[in-house]
C-alpha cells in the first residue's frame, strides 16, 4: 500500500480528523460497527489527543517556539504510525467498509492506489479587504478562475505568506509570517506599533496531499 498519508502537517491533520470521525461513528456500541474492539479505538485515540494538543501550538508559526515543534514532531510520528498501523489492520481489507467509505476516508481500496492528485494550477486572489478594526486585515480571497469564493477541487486550504513593513519583499520566501486558512475570509491581527506600515501578501492554493500551485502576484495594503 502506498503512502496515503499527506505529508504536509495542515493536510496531514485535515486527513485523521476525516478518518478517526469515521472510526468513532463505527466503534462497538453504534448502530454500524465496523469490528474493531474499542481498546484499539482508546489507544488510537490517546495518540491523537496528543497530537491534537502539540498541533494547536506548533500550527501557529509566529507564536510557538522550538519545544513546540519537537513535541509536534514527535507526536506525529508515534501518531502516524499507529494511525498506519490502524487501517491496515481494520479498514483496508474489512468487507464491513465499502469502497466508498475507503474512498471519502482518503485511503486506498484493495488491490487499488488512489489516482495521484496534481499540484493546483491556479492561485488565490484578494478581492476585498476590510480594515474597519484597528491594526487588522479581515481578507477575503477567491480562486483567480472563480467567480464565487469556492476553493478548487481538491484544495485543501491555501496558504497566505505575509511581511509588515515600508519595503515589499521580493518573493513569498522573504515573508516571515504564514497562516493557512481553509476557507475565507482570514483575519490577521498586527503587533502593536504596525499602523502606517503596510503589510505585503503572497498567497496559493495547497491540496489534500500537501502539493502546493503557484504563488499570486504580491498584493499589500495599508496598515490603519
Amino acid at each position: 500500500m502506498a503512502n496515503f498519508i499527506p505529508q504536509e502537517d495542515m493536510a496531514f491533520d485535515i486527513f485523521q480528523v476525516n478518518v478517526t470521525t469515521y472510526i468513532t461513528a463505527h466503534q462497538p456500541g453504534t448502530a454500524n460497527p465496523w469490528g474493531y474492539p474499542q481498546q484499539r479505538v482508546n489507544t488510537l485515540n490517546t495518540k491523537k489527543n496528543r497530537w491534537d494538543a502539540a498541533w494547536a501550538k506548533a500550527k501557529f508559526k509566529t507564536s510557538r517556539n522550538e519545544g513546540d515543534v519537537t513535541e509536534k514532531n514527535a507526536a506525529r510520528i508515534d501518531y502516524e504510525a499507529d494511525l498506519r498501523l490502524f487501517v491496515k489492520e481494520w479498514l483496508k481489507f474489512n468487507e464491513l467498509v465499502s469502497d466508498q467509505q475507503r474512498t471519502l476516508m482518503g485511503i486506498p481500496n484493495n488491490d487499488t492506489e488512489p489516482s495521484p492528485k496534481p499540484a493546483p494550477q491556479t492561485h488565490p486572489i484578494i478581492i476585498g479587504v476590510d480594515f474597519s478594526q484597528p491594526q487588522t486585515h479581515k481578507i477575503n480571497f477567491r480562486d483567480q478562475a472563480a467567480g464565487n469564493k469556492a476553493k478548487p477541487f481538491g484544495v485543501a486550504y491555501a496558504e497566505i505568506k505575509y511581511a509588515v513593513g515600508t519595503v515589499a519583499p521580493a518573493s513569498a520566501d522573504d515573508c516571515p509570517n504564514s497562516v493557512t486558512p481553509t476557507r475565507t475570509p482570514e483575519i490577521i491581527t498586527f503587533a502593536n506599533g504596525s499602523t502606517g506600515k503596510r503589510a505585503y501578501y503572497f498567497l496559493r492554493w495547497v491540496n489534500t496531499v500537501g502539493v502546493a500551485g503557484p504563488w499570486s502576484p504580491i498584493a499589500d495594503y495599508l496598515i490603519s
